[in-house]
């Protein structure tokens, strides 16, 4: 990503099935794009990971589907004040 992080820190590929595991996740306070985007058809697993920052727009993990059951998020902790959109949230830290 650029020095400002001002694009989306991942992006997951539709055809894409990602695991993360005890990662961390950080923006720059003046960033406006999603920590990790997820296109339609793509699936992604989030447990033990850390989102750090604030910023003002964007989600922290953005499944572009309107299926949350393709993005599961658990034991996570997320200090940003940010929203997921369509995830399924098991257990998470604010």
């Amino acid at each position: 990503s650029s020095s400002d992080n001002a694009a989306s820190l991942v992006t997951v590929s539709a055809t894409s099935r990602v695991v993360f595991n005890d990662c961390t996740f950080e923006r720059y306070p003046m960033s406006s794009g999603d920590y990790v985007s997820i296109a339609s058809g793509g699936t992604a697993q989030f447990f033990g990971c850390n989102f750090i920052g604030t910023q003002t727009a964007g989600f922290v993990v953005n499944n572009a589907a309107a299926v949350p059951l393709n993005v599961y998020i658990s034991g996570s902790y997320n200090t940003t004040g940010r929203l997921h959109n369509n995830c399924t949230i098991i257990s998470e830290l604010l």
